[in-house]
């Protein structure tokens, strides 16, 4: 199983893991430890490799370990794939929406002229079996509308354009 993980704001990287939910094998580009959990009253011991860690749970994404807090984000392969789209704001990509992977709009939730806000949503996609909202990456005017409710997309397909 492939996730993608950031820490303290760094750009996420990507994580393999093979086994179980308590031990396993985790592989960082080359670098492969082995990795053991034990559960406690609401600590975790975690064994990576031959280094301990005292895991604590601050709620959300943050974390106590061996005494330092730590804020993470741990995303899947897919929600990692719609995480960064859209996010540049120079050249065509910030006058440019394109969907990052291929399914299927669901839903078109603006038209041309209408004006959006950074973060408000645009088009749904169902991929894998998952709805993902695509969002606007920054205040603008929708120009052009490319797609259609229903419709197949490949990745890289040309969703609408920003004025």
């Amino acid at each position: 199983m492939k996730r993608f993980v950031g820490l303290r704001g760094l750009e996420s990287r990507s994580l393999g893991w093979v086994g179980d939910t308590l031990a396993g094998q985790l592989q960082a580009g080359d670098e492969r430890w082995s990795v053991d959990v034990c559960p406690g009253d609401g600590l975790l011991s975690l064994r990576l490799g031959d280094r301990l860690f005292r895991v604590e749970s601050l709620g959300g994404h943050r974390w106590r370990v061996n005494g330092r807090e730590v804020e993470s984000r741990v995303l899947s392969e897919l929600e990692h794939r719609f995480a960064g789209f859209g996010a540049g704001d120079d050249g065509d990509q910030a006058h440019r929406l394109e969907v990052p992977m291929p399914g299927r709009v669901v839903r078109v939730l603006v038209q041309p002229g209408d004006e959006v806000q950074r973060g408000q949503g645009l088009v749904i996609v169902e991929a894998m079996k998952m709805e993902n909202e695509l969002k606007a990456p920054r205040a603008a005017r929708i120009s052009a509308v490319h797609v259609r409710e229903g419709q197949g997309v490949e990745k890289g397909t040309l969703l609408l354009e920003f004025a």
